[in-house]
């Protein structure tokens, strides 16, 4: 992963349904504007708002207007482990270069029980990177890189920055 990948927005109608021709001109509008990938369902991409099966509505929109002309990335955020596997697996299976995890919110898990979340999602993925997203501002705790973070399938940990 290099260079600037945007937490690109989700864009949805007055149904709360994702709006298909919107969300590809914007997939379009942010790879002229010159971004080196596409996080859908990051912190802006309203992952809490949606159901399962419109988040993969929504990435097969992405990952088809992208066509191969910059990586897709996919946010989970989901609070249990299960779940974020789940997402994990329909993400790979929809086409994204990797998938970037956010630490559980509302809940304050000790060291171990942060790494075996992470290394439970990385574990049902094993061919595909994880990158761990710290937003502490978010969650209420900050993220420190587990030892031995890289040979466990985590490629790295993002922070997020506010505004740049």
């Amino acid at each position: 992963m290099k260079g600037v990948v945007v937490p690109i927005l989700t864009i949805v109608d007055e149904d709360e349904k994702i709006d298909e021709e919107k969300q590809r001109a914007q997939v379009d509008y942010v790879i002229v504007g010159g971004v080196t990938g596409i996080l859908a369902f990051g912190s802006n991409g309203e992952f809490y708002m949606l159901e399962e099966d419109e988040m993969e509505h929504g990435l097969r929109i992405i990952v088809d207007r992208t066509a191969g002309r910059v990586p897709v990335y996919f946010g989970i955020g989901a609070t249990n482990a299960k779940k974020c596997c789940r997402l994990a697996k329909m993400a790979v299976a929809n086409g994204t270069a990797a998938v970037s995890v956010l630490q559980p919110m509302f809940l304050k898990p000790t060291h171990d029980e942060l790494f075996l979340h992470f290394k439970t999602i990385a574990g049902s993925i094993p061919d595909t990177p994880v990158l761990l997203y710290n937003n502490p501002g978010q969650v209420g705790y900050t993220l420190t890189t587990p030892a031995g973070a890289a040979r466990d399938g985590f490629v790295r940990t993002m922070t997020a920055a506010g505004l740049l």
